[in-house]
C-alpha cells in the first residue's frame, strides 16, 4: 500500500511539472523537481527536468553541479552548453566531444561558438561548412554564424559568393548586418551600404511586431547604427557619419561594446571635421570620454583590431595631452598584446624621440615588422622626419628612394618633401632631376580613368617648382618658357591668374613690351548694370543708428514676438576645488561666500551678562549699602585721618587711536 500511495505522489507531482514546464513557469517547475526528488533521489526524469529549468533561469552554476553526477553522462551537450555559458571555453570543447551523433547538428553548432570565442576562426569556418554542406544545414542562424568568424578571421574573400548573394527578406537582420560587415573587409563599401540599410529596415520590422518599444528598437539596433556611420565616413559622407554616431551615443543600453567604438569614431571625425579647434580644448575632454567608454576594455566583445585601435588612439591622446608616463604604459601594453603592428611601432618611437632618443627611434623604425602586405610607407616617412628634424637633410633626401613603388613615389606630397630636402641640403642638380622625372612620369599617365585633373594640376606643380629652381639659379629665359607651359594645363581661374601674375614679373625683368600680349590671356571681369550699382549701395550697412532704428521698426512690426523674453545664458555653477560630481557626499553650505554676521544661523553676542538679573525676584544682586546691619561704625574724630588719593581723569582707559 505504501510504495502505491508513494506511486501515485509522484504522478501526482509529475502531472503538476509537465504543466509548469508547457507554461514556461520554471521557478515552480524547479520546486516541484526538487519536492520529486526528495521522495526518489536518482529519478533520472527529475534530474534531467531539474537541468533544464535550471538552464532556463540562467542558473549555469547550479546546473553544473548538478551534471556532476550520473546524469552529467547523458546530457554531455547540457553540460558543455553550461559550461560555454560560464566562460570555460576550453572545457566546454572537451565535453561537447563527448555529444553522441545523434545529437550532431547541435554539437557542430555549439563546436563552432566554441571555436569563434576562443578565436579560432579557420576552424570556426570549418565546422559551419560541414553544417551547411554535409548536413545540408540551410538556416539563417548558421549563414549569420558562418560569416562572422570568416570576417574576423580575415577570410572574408573565400566567402565572397555568400556575400554578393542578396539576402531575402524574412531571414533576420543580423544576417544582413554579418554581410555588411564581410563586404567592407572586401573592400566593397557600396554593397556593404545597401545590406547594412537592409538590415536597420528588417530590425525595426521585425522588433515593433514583438511590441518593443522606440528604445528598445534603438538599444537593439545599435551596432547596425554605428556600422552606417562607419560605412558614411568611408563614403565621403562625414556629416551622416556624425549623425549616426550621436544617434548611437544618445541610446540608453544596448551593447557597450558598440557604444565604445561610436565614442572612438566619434571623436575621430570631430577632429577630422574641426582641426582648426586648439588642441588642449579638444584633447583633454576627448581623452577623459574614451577612458570612460572604454573602461573593462577587455570584458567587452571587441574585436582585437577595434581593442588596438582604441587603446592605440589613447595612446596618442596621452602623448598630445603630455601624460608621458600613462603613454608609456598603454604603449607598453600594446606591445606585449601585438607585438607585429606597425602603428604601436610607430607610437614607441614617438615616445623614444620625445625622450630625445632619436637612434633608438630610428633603429626601432627600420626593423618594424609588417602587417601582412602592407607597405613600409608609414614607418619610413618618420624616418625621414626624424632626421630631418635633426638637421640631417641629405640622409632624409636618400631615405625617400626607398619608397617601394615608382607611383607612391611620384605622389605630389612625396615630391615636395624629397625636393625640398634636396634644396635644403644645397644640391639644386639633383632637385631638378628629381622634379623632371616626376613631370615626365605623370605626363605619361593615361586619363582616360578620370584623373585628367589630377594629372594636369599635378604636372603644373611640378613645371612651376622648375621655373622657381631656374629663377633661383638666374636660367630667367627658361623659366618664362616653363611658366607658358604650365598655363596650357588644364587649371583653375585662379590658378592661372597667380602663374600669369609670376609671369608677367618676370617679363617685366627681361622683355617688358611682351606684358601687354598677356592681357588677352586673363579671365573676363563680368561688367555691372544700373541694376548692380543699386544693389551694391543698397548692401552697404549704415551707421549704427541707422541699423538700431531698423532692428526696433522690425521688432515692432512682428507684434507678439517682441514681447517674447530675451533667454539667459546658463553660467557655469562656480565648484569648490577637488568637487567631485559624480560622488558629491553632502552639499557645500551655499551661503559660504557671506560674511557671518549676514548668514541665516547668526547669533549676536551678548556680553557684560554678570549684571544681569537672574532667578525668580529678590534672589538678584542687592545693594550692600542698604544692608544696615553691614555697615561699619564710622571712625573717631581723633584717629588719623589717611591721605586720599587724587581723583581720576574722567573717561577712563582708551581703546584706539593714537596716544598723545
Amino acid at each position: 500500500m505504501a510504495d502505491k500511495a508513494r506511486e501515485q505522489q509522484l504522478h501526482d507531482l509529475f502531472s503538476k511539472l509537465d504543466k509548469f514546464l508547457q507554461n514556461a513557469q520554471y521557478k515552480r517547475a524547479l520546486k516541484k523537481t526538487e519536492e520529486i526528488l526528495q521522495i526518489s533521489k536518482e529519478d533520472e526524469d527529475a534530474l534531467r527536468c531539474k537541468v533544464y529549468a535550471l538552464i532556463q533561469l540562467s542558473q549555469f552554476d547550479e546546473a553544473v553541479k548538478v551534471l556532476k553526477g550520473k546524469v552529467g553522462q547523458q546530457l554531455s551537450f547540457e553540460k558543455a552548453y553550461c559550461l560555454y555559458r560560464l566562460g570555460h571555453y576550453q572545457e566546454a570543447l572537451v565535453t561537447v566531444a563527448k555529444v553522441t551523433d545523434d545529437r550532431r547538428q547541435a554539437r557542430l553548432e555549439l563546436e563552432g561558438q566554441l571555436h569563434y570565442v576562443m578565436g579560432n576562426h579557420q576552424k570556426a569556418v570549418k565546422v559551419y561548412q560541414e553544417l551547411r554542406d554535409k548536413l545540408k544545414v540551410e538556416s539563417s542562424d548558421i549563414k549569420t554564424n558562418m560569416i562572422a568568424p570568416a570576417v574576423a578571421g580575415n577570410m572574408a574573400n573565400e566567402l565572397k559568393g555568400n556575400l554578393s548573394a542578396a539576402t531575402p527578406g524574412g531571414e533576420g537582420f543580423e544576417l544582413a548586418f554579418n554581410k555588411a560587415c564581410g563586404l567592407l573587409h572586401t573592400g566593397d563599401v557600396k554593397g556593404a551600404q545597401q545590406q547594412i540599410e537592409l538590415a536597420r529596415r528588417e530590425g525595426e520590422e521585425s522588433l515593433y511586431s514583438y511590441d518593443y518599444t522606440e528604445e528598445q528598437v534603438e538599444a537593439e539596433l545599435l551596432p547596425v547604427s554605428v556600422q552606417l556611420g562607419y560605412v558614411s565616413s568611408l563614403l565621403g559622407d562625414h556629416k551622416a557619419a556624425v549623425e549616426a554616431y550621436t544617434r548611437a551615443l544618445g541610446v540608453k543600453g544596448g551593447d557597450a561594446s558598440s557604444r565604445t567604438v561610436a565614442e572612438n569614431n566619434m571623436l575621430s571625425e570631430t577632429s577630422r571635421s574641426q582641426p582648426e579647434q586648439p588642441q588642449r580644448k579638444f584633447t583633454a575632454p576627448a581623452l577623459k570620454k574614451l577612458e570612460t567608454s572604454s573602461e573593462g576594455i577587455a570584458g567587452d566583445r571587441l574585436s582585437s583590431i577595434q581593442r588596438c585601435t582604441i587603446l592605440c588612439n589613447r595612446a596618442i591622446l596621452y602623448i598630445k595631452t603630455g601624460r608621458a608616463e600613462q603613454a608609456k604604459g598603454v604603449i607598453a601594453s600594446l606591445a606585449k598584446d601585438y607585438p607585429d603592428s606597425e602603428i604601436v611601432n610607430i607610437l614607441k618611437a614617438t615616445v623614444l624621440a620625445r625622450d630625445k632618443k632619436i637612434s633608438e627611434a630610428h633603429d626601432l623604425l627600420k626593423n618594424c615588422t609588417l602587417l601582412g602586405n602592407r607597405s613600409t610607407l608609414d614607418p619610413l616617412l618618420m624616418r625621414v622626419q626624424l632626421l630631418a628634424a635633426n638637421g640631417l637633410s641629405g640622409q632624409a633626401a636618400n631615405l625617400i628612394d626607398e619608397v617601394p613603388t615608382e607611383s607612391t613615389r611620384n605622389q605630389g606630397a612625396i615630391v615636395a618633401t624629397h625636393a625640398a630636402l634636396l634644396e635644403r641640403s644645397g644640391d639644386q642638380a639633383l632637385c631638378e632631376d628629381l622634379v623632371s622625372k616626376a613631370l615626365t612620369w605623370w605626363n605619361n599617365q593615361d586619363a582616360s580613368d578620370g584623373t585628367s585633373r589630377a594629372r594636369s594640376t599635378s604636372a603644373a606643380w611640378c613645371l612651376d617648382y622648375l621655373a622657381r629652381l631656374k629663377l633661383k639659379s638666374g636660367s630667367i629665359e627658361e623659366a618664362v618658357k616653363l611658366y607658358q607651359e604650365v598655363l596650357v594645363k588644364e587649371l583653375e581661374e585662379v590658378q592661372r591668374a597667380e602663374v600669369m601674375s609670376k609671369v608677367s614679373r618676370v617679363l617685366a625683368i627681361t622683355d617688358p613690351c611682351t606684358n601687354a600680349t598677356l592681357e588677352s590671356g586673363l579671365p573676363g571681369v563680368p561688367k555691372t548694370g544700373p541694376d548692380d550699382v543699386d544693389k551694391l549701395e543698397s548692401g552697404v550697412k549704415g551707421t549704427s543708428g541707422e541699423r538700431r532704428g531698423e532692428e526696433l521698426k522690425k521688432r515692432a512690426n512682428e507684434g507678439d514676438d517682441a514681447d517674447k523674453p530675451k533667454k539667459r545664458r546658463k553660467r557655469k555653477i562656480r565648484l569648490p576645488k577637488n568637487f567631485d560630481p559624480q560622488n558629491p557626499g553632502p552639499m557645500p553650505d551655499p551661503e559660504r561666500w557671506l560674511p557671518k554676521w549676514q548668514r541665516a544661523g547668526y547669533k549676536k553676542r551678548r556680553r557684560r551678562r554678570e549684571d544681569h538679573m537672574k532667578g525668580s525676584q529678590g534672589a538678584g544682586k542687592v545693594d550692600d549699602t542698604l544692608d544696615r546691619a553691614r555697615q561699619q561704625p564710622e571712625p573717631s574724630t581723633s584717629s588719623r585721618s589717611q591721605p586720599r588719593q587724587p581723583p581720576r581723569p574722567a573717561g577712563g582707559r582708551r581703546r584706539g587711536g593714537r596716544r598723545s
